[in-house]
């Protein structure tokens, strides 16, 4: 195998030990957005994949950028992703109050590139190393690997909440739904205030 490959390699086991940690944040919140009863399994499928295609897009240019400016992403990444983020979620809450039902695959997508926007102490630990490789593409590859990985804690949560939905009433549907986004919330919070983010390309891991 290539340095490359193996490097992925590492890569997509590190995301597979940060499941966990994207289960109770990510997941908890795209699993609080998906519809609840009357939607086909096919229907819940397709706004997962949409969710995690956009996370995953979002997560490899990422770590393209990171890679390919250098240690100097330190002074502008975070707090240009924070910009980024902000705007997509002020457009998705337009979008969900103008349509008034449940998200569509468009939405979940759209929350999918948020959530991956956001600061993470975690893909921050990850580009650390990202940024060694000085190639974009290269960094677009181990950023890539680490969202596959990481996106394994998110499917279990949605495909959990998936088929508990239907067997609740419309008020438990409802109950459910509000704790799962609360939760996702307050935990994003809590680790978005925490950590000093212009330090995480200085000290890898």
């Amino acid at each position: 195998m290539t340095p490359s490959a193996l490097s992925a390699a590492s890569f997509l086991v590190l995301g597979f030990i940060a499941a966990p940690h994207y289960a109770l944040t990510s997941g908890l919140l795209l699993a609080g957005a998906q519809p609840g009863s009357g939607s086909a399994v096919s229907t819940c499928a397709c706004r997962m994949v949409a969710a995690l295609s956009a996370r995953l897009l979002v997560m490899v240019v990422v770590g393209m950028l990171v890679a390919g400016a250098g240690a100097s992403a330190a002074r502008w990444l975070p707090s240009a992703a924070l910009i980024l983020a902000a705007a997509l979620g002020l457009t998705l809450s337009a979008r969900w109050w103008m349509r008034r039902r449940n998200p569509d695959a468009w939405s979940l997508a759209g929350l999918g590139a948020l959530l991956a926007l956001l600061p993470c102490p975690v893909f921050y630990v990850a580009l650390g190393y990202v940024v060694l490789t000085g190639h974009a593409l290269s960094g677009g590859l181990l950023a890539g690997a680490f969202a596959l990985g990481s996106a394994v804690g998110v499917v279990l949560v949605m495909g959990a909440a998936s088929l508990l939905a239907p067997r609740l009433s419309e008020r438990g549907r409802r109950r459910l739904r509000a704790c799962l986004m609360s939760g996702g919330l307050l935990l994003l919070l809590v680790l978005t205030m925490g950590p000093q983010w212009g330090t995480w390309l200085c000290q890898p891991g």
